[in-house]
């Protein structure tokens, strides 16, 4: 069942729109329909959740942060 709500949220949040999400340990990628997983949950992948932020969009949020990606 399709939520007008959820497949809205997808088309205005870039991340979501794009269908993708990355293992933060082993970096394994999925294609994901994202608002099925905002009704029912993300995919899991070495026993956490995945995450919606690329590799790439990680280290550069890290280096503003002034972290070491």
């Amino acid at each position: 069942m399709r939520d007008p709500l959820h497949e809205y949220m997808c088309d205005i949040v870039p991340h979501l729109a794009r269908g993708k999400v990355w293992c933060f340990h082993c970096g394994n990628t999925r294609s994901v329909d994202s608002a099925a997983c905002l009704r029912s949950g993300w995919p899991k992948c070495c026993g956490e959740t995945m995450s919606i932020d690329s590799p790439e969009e990680r280290a550069t949020l890290k280096a503003k942060e002034g972290g070491h990606a």
